[in-house]
């Protein structure tokens, strides 16, 4: 695309968002986040049904999904760029569910939630009234925001090859620093992402 194009990004093709966000383009990558919040959300309500997890941190492990899928996807291998980017999504959001679920002491049925339980349901199934409607959208634009400016630029990269399918110790040999410096810039991603 031509630098004097104006780009109309929200009737924009996936294709084209994806491939202005890999060049740095923010408010593309703004457009793609927004398109897909919902969807990640959406089976974010549905998982985190059967688990301790909340459903905001489900929703951000959906969001680095898409950012790996944006990073890996291979338009030669058949799929559609959002069948890739969902598949990626709930993978994140399974990974966490197993983390969790191996690491929770106590079996789910035997917690008890400060807030009664049919409050929590009926949050959790209200997804389509405008109140959520709207705190959806203001969450994904904290989300962006965050992605935009809360990273160094170490985090930024160190995120970016993570996210490329990188591993720790190719990260580090490729930004020439230790393993564990890899380490602490990811952890303070997803703390960063996840405030």
């Amino acid at each position: 695309m031509h630098a004097d194009n104006v780009v109309a990004y929200s009737s924009a093709d996936d294709s084209v968002l994806r491939q202005l966000m890999l060049s740095g383009d923010n408010k593309a990558a703004d457009t793609l986040i927004k398109r897909y919040y919902p969807l990640i959300r959406s089976r974010a309500n549905e998982l985190c049904r059967s688990s301790t997890v909340e459903r905001e941190d489900l929703s951000q492990e959906g969001l680095i999904g898409l950012l790996f899928a944006v990073n890996s996807f291979d338009y030669e291998k058949g799929a559609s760029f959002r069948t890739y980017a969902m598949l990626c999504a709930e993978r994140m959001m399974l990974s966490r569910l197993r983390h969790e679920n191996k690491n929770s002491a106590i079996p789910r049925e035997r917690l008890v939630y400060i807030d009664s339980g049919e409050s929590r349901d009926i949050a959790a199934s209200s997804s389509s009234e405008p109140e959520s409607i709207i705190i959806s959208g203001e969450e994904t634009e904290r989300i962006s925001r965050k992605i935009n400016s809360d990273l160094t630029e170490l985090e930024k990269r160190t995120f970016l090859l993570y996210l490329s399918g990188c591993s720790y110790l190719e990260i580090a040999q490729r930004i020439n620093a230790s393993p564990k410096t890899v380490d602490n810039a990811l952890q303070r991603v997803r703390r960063k992402l996840r405030q």
